[in-house]
């Protein structure tokens, strides 16, 4: 492995961990009453380039990408196919859905054993290769029951998500960032996953949605490949694992996994160490047991 892949899959898991720190404690922040520091930490991180707008809480950042929590759903031409064909859609999946959620499309494969149950809706879904070529995407069917109240966000600036309500839509509603829509029945909402989102349902019966992932419309060629059919073989996932983690050498060996960190990997740990004022630390279920310097004899 070239040392210029290890150094970006070094920095690029760095900033992971930073992203993600951030992001929990924005929420720790918000959870302990104090929005106003919550907001502060949000300002801080997109001063410093961590993220592009103060309400995304993605891991994930591909730059350039334009950043604003709600679409216009009139830039998709598949939207207006969906509505078009809602009554279809609508009747097929209030007769055959019943459980919480239901997967039709992962991994760039068809679950055969649901999808082949809906074939109107899967129909005109195959008719839009923005979902069915996109590898992490996915096409989920959702029930929320009344009472249901979930806060979100996705992994990656690389994806945006569309909701089709399709029953039960009164008295629910989603927030994007600081915009809200009500749900209409058979009119998409289209959103960027990257954005803080929450989703409440007040209704008196069981909301039914239709969950799309698409690619970000704005995502370069390059960067679209990268997202297109992932490592299938073994060797390609190892080195994939590899590259992301800034790790220079794996072996196994007796039933033992050894890990070598790259450089930069390797000084950040140090530093981390350094600061702890520790020699080591190892989980024993949830509890972390940190090993202390050896005493130096005189």
């Amino acid at each position: 492995m070239m040392a210029d892949e290890r150094e970006s899959g070094s920095r690029h898991y760095i900033e992971q961990v930073v992203r993600s720190n951030l992001g929990n404690l924005i929420e720790a922040w918000r959870a302990a009453g104090e929005p106003q520091k919550a907001a502060a930490c949000a300002q801080l991180a997109v001063a410093q380039g961590v993220w592009s707008h103060p309400w995304q809480r993605h891991r994930d950042h591909v730059p350039g990408l334009t950043a604003q929590p709600l679409h216009d759903t009139g830039g998709f031409w598949f939207t207006g196919l969906l509505e078009e064909r809602f009554p279809e859609i609508r009747a097929e999946i209030s007769s055959m859905v019943d459980s919480a959620e239901v997967v039709l499309f992962r991994d760039g494969r068809w679950q055969e054993n649901v999808s082949a149950a809906l074939p109107v809706t899967r129909a005109a879904l195959e008719q839009m290769p923005e979902v069915t070529t996109f590898n992490p995407g996915t096409i989920t069917i959702s029930r929320l029951s009344p009472g249901t109240h979930l806060t979100q966000h996705g992994a990656t600036n690389a994806v945006l998500r569309l909701y089709l309500p399709v029953s039960g839509a009164e008295g629910g509603w989603i927030r994007v960032a600081d915009e809200t829509v009500h749900w209409t029945e058979g009119r998409c909402v289209v959103l960027d996953d990257s954005f803080e989102r929450e989703l409440k349902h007040d209704g008196a019966t069981d909301f039914l949605v239709l969950i799309l992932d698409l690619v970000h419309p704005g995502l370069d060629p390059a960067h679209r490949i990268r997202l297109l059919p992932g490592p299938t073989t073994a060797e390609e996932r190892v080195v994939a694992f590899m590259r992301e983690r800034g790790i220079e050498e794996l072996s196994y060996r007796d039933g033992e996994v050894m890990l070598h960190p790259g450089e930069e990997m390797r000084q950040l740990i140090f530093q981390y160490m350094r600061a702890a004022d520790v020699a080591g630390v190892e989980f024993d279920g949830e509890q972390a047991r940190w090993l202390q310097p050896a005493a130096e004899t005189a």
